[in-house]
């Protein structure tokens, strides 16, 4: 599943290279306004509400995000360097469909849009592979699910680059603990485990980013 997921994203995104007309995702306006420091003042309200509660797991992943965010690397994207295009903006596990052999479906592409298609990459390998449960990338089992993926569809030097680095910067900024607290709905919990899950990666890229980056660029 995990060759033939990289692969149907690879397609999708050969398929859409020239398709216009859709939102931009990750873009411009994302870097403008989701930024380490705007991401520090929204952990340090979360922590608030978590300390009212006696949360002391959610207030202990909080506290390593406000550390983190005070400490975070100066990253710059070149969104004219990086390979954008439009895409589905959500392919991960739970949109595909599968039969016995192979991917039937793709559904639910309400939030196809324009991204980095390394972000997507990343995002969908992290959330597939059994051996990331724990939010640790297994670095040779990725850089194959990367080498599917190009079998359909090219990357460049900036996106071998940046790879590691766009995911890490996304999720480091993105307060999906806030999002848990300010939601009403029913599955709410799903942002609460999506929060535990992306720190998790964050503890494990913090330390091995660079690393993982150096792999890319040396493999491809």
């Amino acid at each position: 599943l995990l060759v033939e997921s990289a692969q149907m994203l690879g397609k999708i995104h050969a398929a859409l290279r020239e398709y216009s007309g859709l939102p931009t995702g990750i873009g411009a306006d994302f870097f403008k306004y989701m930024t380490p420091e705007r991401a520090l003042l929204s952990y340090k309200k979360s922590l608030a509400i978590a300390e009212s509660r006696g949360e002391t797991e959610i207030a202990a992943d909080l506290q390593y995000r406000i550390d983190l965010m005070q400490r975070f690397p100066a990253y710059k994207f070149d969104l004219n360097e990086l390979t954008c295009c439009a895409t589905h903006g959500d392919y991960f596990i739970s949109q595909i469909i599968c039969g016995d052999e192979k991917i039937n479906a793709v559904i639910d592409w309400t939030t196809a849009c324009i991204h980095p298609v390394v972000w997507e990459i990343v995002r969908s390998y992290v959330y597939a592979a059994p051996s990331c449960i724990d939010g640790q990338i297994a670095i040779d089992e990725f850089l194959r699910y990367v080498a599917e993926y190009r079998k359909f569809a090219p990357l460049n030097e900036c996106d071998l680059l940046c790879m590691a680095r766009l995911f890490f910067y996304q999720i480091a900024v993105c307060d999906y603990y806030g999002q848990y607290y300010a939601s009403t709905a029913d599955n709410r919990h799903i942002y609460l485990h999506q929060a535990v899950f992306s720190t998790k990666l964050l503890r494990w890229l913090e330390k091995h980013v660079e690393t993982l980056t150096a792999k890319l660029l040396t493999a491809f």
